[in-house]
């Protein structure tokens, strides 16, 4: 009798553990060949530059590596600037969100001279509708018929920013004075500092501060700020993600004289980050190697003040 029962208790945990394993395979999903999406394979120079194209405002950048550098043309929201950081750098990855949802992913490699410069990116249509692509300030002609975005769409809130209403508020936070700056770092007789930082309605008022207290004139190639992490180990990879500006007061002036000095705002979406987290501020010299950047905490970003 009580071998019979062993017998059937083994029977019946034995149908369990199939109805389990069965159970479980069900509920395991697997990606399938619409899940993936392609990335396109792109190079780029050290001492040439690549112009990316896209049919709508740029929204989001994101490198995979600090040796790549990209920059939206100034003025021009459709237009980003790529160049090597490092010559000779290793496969990496772009990732590029536009204000119509589009996503755009792309391998990059370093060339000595890219054979494509100039590389015009539309939107996937099918159908007589919508058959043509609207370029938006798009000064270059297209070297083909464009290349085809996937048909992955992300969704973005419908938030318009007033060009005169952040000129204005720029120019209250040039007029405001600061005893000492937040932020900042002296190097080859130039100091590179945060002047001020402000927030309202949901903008934050960069006051950068370019000072120049060398004889030889400083010419600014680009500045660029990116979120990284803020501790990386030497067999971790960093993971970084540069934001730019809706908004740049004195954005043509980019020459400092020997011992003169510049000042201009940027205006930022908010944006607070992790305590793991910094926020680095890079300024790089036009051929010349006077580079200069310095770090910004989540402690430092919560400090902006009030502008109104």
């Amino acid at each position: 009798m009580i071998n019979k029962c062993i017998s059937t208790y083994l029977i019946a945990s034995l149908i369990v553990l199939c109805f389990s394993k069965e159970l479980s395979a069900q509920q395991r999903l697997s990606f399938g060949e619409d899940n993936y999406l392609g990335s396109y394979h792109i190079t780029v120079g050290y001492d040439k530059t690549t112009h990316l194209i896209f049919p709508h405002k740029i929204v989001y950048v994101d490198l995979g590596s600090a040796d790549l550098l990209a920059e939206k043309v100034e003025q021009v929201e459709n237009i980003l600037k790529l160049k090597a950081n490092v010559e000779g750098f290793s496969t990496t990855n772009l990732t590029v969100l536009t204000g119509s949802g589009s996503y755009f992913s792309f391998l990059v490699d370093y060339a000595i001279a890219p054979k494509e410069l100039n590389i015009v990116l539309a939107e996937k249509t099918t159908g007589k509708e919508n058959s043509s692509t609207d370029f938006p300030l798009s000064p270059f002609p297209r070297a083909n018929d464009g290349i085809a975005s996937t048909g992955a769409k992300a969704l973005f809130e419908n938030k318009s920013l007033n060009q005169t209403y952040m000129e204005k508020l720029s120019g209250l936070v040039m007029g405001r004075k600061q005893t000492r700056h937040l932020a900042g770092l002296a190097k080859y007789n130039m100091r590179f500092a945060l002047h001020g930082l402000y927030i309202q309605d949901d903008l934050f008022f960069y006051h950068l501060q370019v000072a120049n207290r060398s004889n030889i004139s400083y010419d600014i190639d680009f500045i660029r700020f990116f979120i990284r992490d803020k501790k990386v180990g030497k067999r971790t990879a960093s993971q970084e993600r540069e934001i730019f500006p809706h908004y740049i007061f004195n954005p043509t002036l980019n020459t400092i004289p020997g011992n003169g000095s510049l000042d201009q705002v940027y205006v930022m979406e908010k944006v607070t980050i992790p305590d793991d987290k910094v926020l680095r501020i890079e300024l790089f010299e036009k051929k010349g190697g006077r580079h200069l950047s310095f770090l910004l905490t989540n402690k430092d970003i919560l400090k902006a003040g009030l502008l109104q």
